[in-house]
């Protein structure tokens, strides 16, 4: 027996666009420098209702606390606020950033995640499912980070790339090297 009468279409997946970029110097043992957020579809309707829904006042806390999803280990200081009752644009904001807790001194040897997205980390899934999991909406995210590497380093390892593509999602994640930088550029579709 069969309850779903009709699904509503979810919005195309290209109209949920978040684009991160950001840019990171290794200082003592935090990732330090300026980002850059821009967001359209649910995320942005999320944001708005939210912004609509607490007191001017409280407008800083709260917009920090959503830029950095609420992660303890992240400081954020705005730089640059969209206008927020501009409801067709799409919001950028720009930003100084450090977060704690991202790299591992072994000593000769330093550990350095650049991720600070971790898209559905809380989400488990039982082991003993047997009916596809089906997503309340669509997904685009990316993300562009450049870690600044000092010259008297050396880098010795980066992860390899990974990509997956199926017809309804898609990730991508690179790591490349380049005089003085690591760039790491992350795409997530769920469509």
């Amino acid at each position: 027996m069969n309850f779903i009468i009709e699904k509503i279409p979810a919005s195309d997946y290209q109209k949920n666009r978040e684009y991160y970029q950001h840019e990171f110097d290794l200082v003592e043992d935090k990732l330090v420098g300026k980002g850059k957020y821009s967001l359209n579809g649910n995320r942005k309707t999320r944001l708005f209702n939210i912004m609509a829904s607490i007191p001017k006042s409280e407008w800083d806390k709260s917009l920090k606390s959503f830029l950095k999803n609420a992660d303890k280990n992240i400081l954020l200081d705005i730089r640059n606020q969209p206008d927020l009752k501009d409801r067709d644009d799409t919001p950028t904001f720009e930003y100084d950033v450090s977060i704690a807790n991202q790299v591992i001194d072994l000593g000769d040897e330093l550990y350095v995640n650049p991720e600070i997205e971790y898209e559905f980390y809380d989400y488990e899934m039982e082991e003993d499912r047997d009916v596809a999991f089906e997503f309340s909406g669509t997904y685009f995210i990316e993300q562009e980070t450049v870690l600044n590497i000092p010259e008297s380093w050396e880098v010795s390892y980066l992860p390899e790339p990974l990509e997956i593509q199926h017809d309804k999602y898609s990730f991508k994640l690179e790591y490349q090297k380049e005089e003085g930088k690591i760039k790491y550029n992350k795409s997530f579709k769920i469509k």
